[in-house]
């Protein structure tokens, strides 16, 4: 009887432990889940950043080509002449430099967010699935276990003329007619 306590017991501790383990899995993937998310808003919010900072680039070009206009022509230039054409398009080009340089960084620095969101999304699924496998490796170990210990406690095994391995006959002894007795078969 003890035996089937102690079988029914590692059965139930092997559920209860797989149970738990594929709990801790699925804790795992949406913790990571959570955080690949907050790493993809935090990629939205620099890229946005950078946007503002590209679109302020390119307002301060245009109040520097506008301001460069008004120099030349409050001096008594032109500003249709090759120099000042020249000297106009440096400003812009440098300005459109800044923009596209600020554009870029923020392109780069969201994709470097998504990438890490990524691999820590990668390494949620990861979890959940070890803890899959490790619940079935539980589960597979306490049958061994169960199996074990029912293998330690059972009779040992006979051959079909009812004797163990070491020749002793395990049934008691009768003559037919005590055998058809038993049996209810009458003598």
């Amino acid at each position: 009887m003890a035996q089937w306590i102690q079988m029914a017991m590692q059965g139930v501790g092997s559920i209860f432990t797989a149970a738990g383990q594929i709990r801790e899995g699925e804790r795992e993937n949406r913790i990571a889940k959570s955080e690949a998310a907050q790493l993809r808003q935090a990629g939205t919010e620099e890229y946005g950043a950078r946007t503002r900072e590209a679109y302020e680039h390119a307002k301060r070009t245009e109040v520097m080509v506008s301001n460069a206009r008004a120099a030349m022509a409050g001096s008594g230039g032109v500003t249709t002449d090759a120099q000042a054409l020249h000297q106009l398009s440096e400003i812009k080009r440098d300005g459109d430099f800044n923009v596209l340089d600020t554009m870029f960084k923020g392109k780069a620095i969201k994709a470097d967010y998504d990438r890490k969101a990524a691999f820590r999304q990668w390494e949620g699924k990861v979890a959940k699935r070890a803890g899959k496998n490790a619940a079935i490796a539980t589960i597979l170990s306490g049958g061994y276990s169960m199996m074990n210990t029912y293998n330690q406690n059972k009779p040992p095994p006979t051959d079909s003329k009812g004797t163990t391995g070491g020749g002793e006959n395990i049934y008691p002894s009768a003559s037919g007619s005590e055998y058809a007795g038993m049996m209810g078969w009458g003598a």
